[in-house]
């Protein structure tokens, strides 16, 4: 657990200087494929509490035993959110390093979305990942 904290902590504000948005759906693209190993880990979505409009979203997980997290803000509305929402859904340069390569940076996307439990104050769902690569 201290491990997790001290990744939040050290990689969160760098994850928020850099991110990109992705929307789901987007899949691979002409020339890639989903490879794996299969990460498994929860997705928790909130409002933002950035104070503007959207989502904020955190996915923990592991990959080889080894915990990440990563730390996303979306645009969309919590309302929305549906199961189907997930599938698909591609997060750019999120691989975490030491996973399938020593730096990291692929991109993932959700192959598969379980236990998903939605109010009106949060989403949480289990979900699988897996890699992005060219072909």
């Amino acid at each position: 657990m201290k491990k997790i904290l001290l990744v939040s902590i050290l990689l969160i504000p760098l994850m928020l200087i850099t991110t990109q948005i992705a929307y789901a759906g987007e899949g691979p693209k002409p020339g890639e494929s989903v490879v794996g190993p299969t990460m498994g880990g929860v997705v928790w979505l909130t409002p933002s509490s950035s104070g503007i409009a959207g989502i904020d979203g955190v996915f923990l997980g592991n990959c080889n035993g080894k915990p990440f997290v990563i730390d996303r803000t979306l645009d969309g509305s919590i309302d929305t959110v549906k199961p189907e929402d997930f599938i698909g859904f591609r997060i750019p340069e999120a691989g975490p390093a030491f996973c399938r390569s020593f730096s990291g940076g692929e991109d993932l996307i959700i192959t598969s979305v379980k236990n998903f439990d939605k109010n009106i104050e949060r989403v949480l769902a289990d979900v699988d990942l897996k890699f992005v690569i060219p072909k």
